[in-house]
């Protein structure tokens, strides 16, 4: 719950004729996080999934991001 109301945005690129999917999630510093999904086969992409497989991505790399700064903030605050 946090870390989705740091998100100001989220844009999402197709890239390279659908078979890769690119995701940015910028939060509220103007950091930004990124994620990609791709298909071997242009015939089977659907963009919906190669958003939703691009988002989760870049979400996951959002917590080792927020998990340092918590940890920072606990050991400056002991």
């Amino acid at each position: 719950d946090f870390l989705e109301k740091q998100i100001v945005s989220v844009e999402y690129t197709e890239i390279v004729a659908k078979k890769l999917t690119h995701c940015t999630i910028t939060v509220a510093n103007k950091f930004t996080f990124t994620g990609e999904s791709a298909c071997v086969d242009p015939a089977n992409y659907k963009q919906e999934i190669g958003e939703s497989i691009a988002y989760d991505n870049a979400f996951d790399k959002m917590w080792g991001a927020y998990g340092f700064l918590l940890a920072q903030h606990l050991y400056d605050n002991k």
